[in-house]
């Protein structure tokens, strides 16, 4: 594919999602308010996140489509109605659980940040060290 060619389809990327999301809430509507209701923490995540490619936003999109997966599959073997669907999302059990997941995926993309970050200063410590070893032995060696 041309790099234009990409380039075009980027352009209305967002308004084929736009088409897809519509038709999902049109032909599924009630699973489509569940997942609202249970990705509501991922739709403000996904809005505060400003990094390029939302890094934040997809780890807790992740935990959010996980924690969604049983009461989805909960209100297809009961027959999909608007009932179920209001039920399920009304439950403060099932959006305890939901939400929890989300918020995990959250905590998860702080501390690991702050996880790695702390180890690459931790080696680039070790490695000063061992260089200015190596150059204090250089300089023992070779006396001015």
């Amino acid at each position: 594919m041309s790099k234009a060619a990409s380039t075009g389809m980027q352009r209305h990327l967002p308004m084929i999602q736009g088409i897809a999301i519509g038709l999902l809430v049109i032909t599924a509507t009630p699973s489509a308010i569940l997942c609202a209701a249970l990705l509501m923490p991922t739709i403000l995540a996904m809005m505060a996140d400003r990094l390029h490619g939302r890094p934040v936003g997809r780890t807790v999109l992740l935990f959010g489509l996980a924690g969604a997966c049983g009461p989805e599959m909960t209100l297809w073997r009961s027959g999909r109605g608007m009932e179920g669907a209001i039920a399920l999302a009304t439950d403060v059990h099932t959006l305890a659980l939901s939400w929890s997941f989300q918020a995990g995926g959250w905590l998860l993309a702080q501390i690991l940040s702050l996880a790695i970050c702390f180890y690459v200063e931790t080696m680039a410590r070790i490695e000063i060290t061992t260089l200015e070893k190596r150059r204090a032995a250089t300089a023992a060696q070779w006396p001015d």
